[in-house]
């Protein structure tokens, strides 16, 4: 569901591609479809309301196209070179409706430019819970 209410983070999706990871990219999709699902049974007049705000509140289509592409671009290279710090940066890049506070995105990047947050995001993604806590260096949760 974040992929459709928090636009940017369907760009980190990308990592899996590359890396051939099937698994965490069909867990995601598949958590994604239920949740939009069972919102829109619940209730679709947000989901209109959703699509409205994008519609009034975007900006320039031409640069919302560049500013997508390169954020896809800088995941999949991230992705190959093993640079997780890249998926805050994409993810500010596509953020639909830019504004300050989508900097605190990149708050992230110091964590990510750690060696042992390198190492551990060399490793498979495994499921989303799985792959965040690899790389912020959290216990399993029991």
């Amino acid at each position: 569901v974040p992929v459709l209410t928090k636009i940017t983070t369907g760009v980190g999706r990308i990592w899996c591609i590359p890396r051939k990871d099937w698994r965490a990219l069909a867990t995601a999709a598949g958590a994604t479809a239920v949740g939009v699902a069972s919102s829109w049974l619940l209730a679709p007049q947000l989901w209109r309301e959703w699509i409205a705000f994008l519609m009034e509140n975007r900006s320039n289509d031409l640069w919302l196209i560049v500013r997508l592409s390169t954020a896809a671009a800088l995941v999949w290279y991230g992705s190959v070179k093993d640079r997780a710090w890249l998926i805050p940066v994409s993810m500010y890049l596509a953020t639909p409706v830019v504004m300050v506070y989508g900097l605190g995105m990149l708050c992230a990047i110091p964590r990510l430019l750690s060696p042992e947050s390198q190492a551990r995001a060399r490793a498979p993604f495994g499921t989303p819970g799985e792959f965040v806590r690899r790389v912020l260096d959290m216990p399993p949760v029991a």
